[in-house]
């Protein structure tokens, strides 16, 4: 489950960024927290968080969704 949420939630940056670096890095300090964390966090923190990184992928997704249809009817030639 945690690997689904925060793999949705770097597609969801990843439409927002031109390079996959940042993505890069994030995901690497991401592994270096959960590899030095002291021990299980406990389960309503663990459900606040996957919640938490679900709802802001999917506000990046319907923002990236909003901006290409914004950007595709402004390339649209006007009808005569």
């Amino acid at each position: 489950m945690h690997a689904t949420v925060f793999g949705f939630l770097l597609a969801a940056l990843r439409l927002h960024t031109v390079s996959i670096w940042p993505l890069a890095l994030l995901h690497a300090l991401s592994n270096w927290i959960n590899s030095n964390s002291p021990g299980e966090l406990p389960v309503w923190w663990e459900v606040a968080r996957l919640l938490a990184l679900t709802g802001y992928g999917t506000v990046l997704v319907r923002l990236s969704t909003r901006e290409r249809a914004l950007s595709l009817t402004a390339c649209r030639p006007d009808p005569v």
